[in-house]
């Protein structure tokens, strides 16, 4: 076993390097490594060396899913209303045809997940991003969530440094730093993560004094999370080009890949289906921007996909697409932790992906539908901003091309209480901007509205003092940002956005004059 790891290493010398120190270490699963080279040698193997219960007794004889029927569902607003028909995808248990016969898919499986799905995954992979030979090894996972805090493990030794967006996801940009993974943000703008900021941060890197040079970069590329951002193709090209150079590897987080936005034309909301062309739904996936994963040929780049936002969260379906090595990597650490996904959330997805359920054509179709009807909730949103705040010029907001979010900019200079103090010899200007935002946010609650303010997703540099982060000039921090969602219905967008305009009028009158 140790052997044939060391084999599978030396297939890729020049990234073995990344791998953590825990990574390194890390043996696999004995039993599970014993009895896979078992069922290996022959199907005909009789086996008494597991303690699998036997399918026979469980109390499942057959699951049925009851879906939209694409064959009739032209849009996604009759399956909203209720007016559509559905089909039924069924799973057995021993009786009956299944992608996944229930035997397989509720029984211990391998920390990669069942084959079936994997390789439905790959085809749909190698249709979006025609992955080079390197980086086509699946790996199942519990959702992007499960994915990167794998992958952290994978990569991350304490001690390290790695690349993140200035602004990023807090839920998982948190994981890491338990285990001594530093941070080090890299400045974004409308169109996402600025490849200068990050060749200037790697190429200037001390390492007697800051220790190992950054070799990992965590980004969300499409709709980036909170900003909304997308990167186009000309910087993923430069990115990558960066992350060579410098040998880092890229992870990327990209859950919100097929809700990019701006088509030409958007569908009407009660299109029948057989005004959806095969045509068409080409046309919507050559639209969305290359992936890292397809510009990747050396196997450093890790994506991470899942099905949280096209069909469910608590699904808990992903995968992780990477080169063999890590995969393998990959494999052991959840042999040995979580281990596979849930028997009935592959079992359901392996349906929808077979040729007797939606195939990867109806699979596509939905995400077209999909995509449509958040895009048009998403310019309800903006329209109603514009109406609501924007006219007023209190606060302001970019149209996204990807995603689920607006950041939305308050104009906190123009506050009757906003303080700047003159920025000193060798600190930046001073505000009152944290204090004014708090005060923001307790009136949105208190008028009940939940706005996320943007400070909670910002990263500081963890090798960094308080004393010094504080002194930065325009610090992060004072940045007055409030991140929201346009994925709710009409009737919420116009009643929150209206009612936030109506705070923001009060919050920027003098409290003289208010009271």
């Amino acid at each position: 076993m140790e052997q044939a790891d060391q084999g599978l290493a030396r297939a890729t010398p020049d990234l073995f390097h990344h791998l953590s120190s825990e990574a390194q270490k890390r043996l696999p699963n004995a039993m599970k490594t014993f009895i896979r080279s078992l069922y290996d040698a022959g199907p005909q193997m009789t086996s008494l060396a597991n303690g699998d219960p036997h399918p026979a007794l469980y109390p499942l004889a057959q699951v049925d899913f009851h879906v939209p029927a694409l064959s009739t569902l032209g849009s996604v607003s009759s399956w909203l209303d209720h007016s559509a028909p559905t089909e039924k995808l069924s799973a057995y248990n021993g009786k009956g045809s299944s992608a996944i016969d229930l035997s397989v898919a509720m029984q211990y499986g391998t920390g990669l997940g069942l084959d079936a799905l994997r390789e439905q995954f790959a085809k749909l992979n190698e249709h979006l991003h025609a992955p080079h030979a390197t980086t086509r090894s699946i790996t199942l996972t519990l959702g992007n969530a499960d994915a990167v805090t794998k992958l952290y493990r994978l990569l991350g030794t304490p001690g390290d440094t790695f690349l993140v967006e200035e602004y990023s996801f807090c839920g998982l940009t948190n994981a890491p730093i338990a285990q001594g993974v530093r941070w080090q943000p890299v400045k974004i703008d409308e169109m996402g993560l600025i490849p200068d900021d990050m060749e200037a941060i790697l190429s200037t890197w001390d390492e007697a004094v800051r220790g190992r040079r950054p070799h990992v970069l965590y980004c969300i590329p499409t709709g980036q999370n909170p900003t909304g951002a997308t990167l186009p193709l000309e910087r993923r090209h430069a990115i990558y080009a960066i992350a060579q150079k410098y040998d880092v590897v890229i992870l990327e987080d990209d859950p919100y890949y097929f809700f990019q936005y701006d088509s030409t034309v958007l569908p009407s909301a009660r299109q029948s289906a057989s005004d959806v062309t095969p045509l068409i739904i080409s046309s919507f996936l050559d639209s969305l921007v290359p992936s890292f994963l397809s510009l990747d040929v050396d196997g450093r780049v890790i994506r991470i996909d899942s099905v949280s936002k096209t069909i469910a969260p608590n699904m808990r379906i992903g995968w992780i697409t990477s080169n063999q090595l890590f995969s393998r990597k990959l494999e052991i650490l959840t042999d040995n932790s979580t281990q596979h996904p849930n028997g009935l959330g592959q079992s359901l997805m392996a349906e929808i992906l077979a040729p007797s359920g939606w195939g990867m054509d109806g699979y596509f179709r939905w995400l077209w539908g999909l995509r449509n009807e958040y895009e048009r909730r998403r310019n309800l949103f903006f329209e109603t901003f514009q109406r609501e705040i924007g006219d007023h010029g209190l606060a302001s907001t970019k149209l996204p091309i990807a995603g689920m979010f607006f950041f939305i900019r308050i104009h906190i200079a123009k506050h009757p209480r906003f303080i700047q103090t003159d920025p000193g010899p060798q600190t930046g200007p001073k505000t009152n901007t944290r204090e004014l935002l708090d005060e923001l946010f307790k009136m949105c609650f208190n008028h009940s509205l939940l706005i996320m303010p943007g400070v909670l997703f910002a990263m500081l540099p963890t090798d960094t003092s308080i004393a010094e982060q504080a002194s930065s000039t325009n610090h992060i921090l004072d940045q007055p940002y409030f991140r929201t969602t346009f994925v709710g219905t009409d009737e919420t967008i116009e009643r929150a956005l209206k009612t936030l305009g109506q705070v923001l009028k009060l919050f920027f009158i003098d409290e003289d004059s208010r009271s």
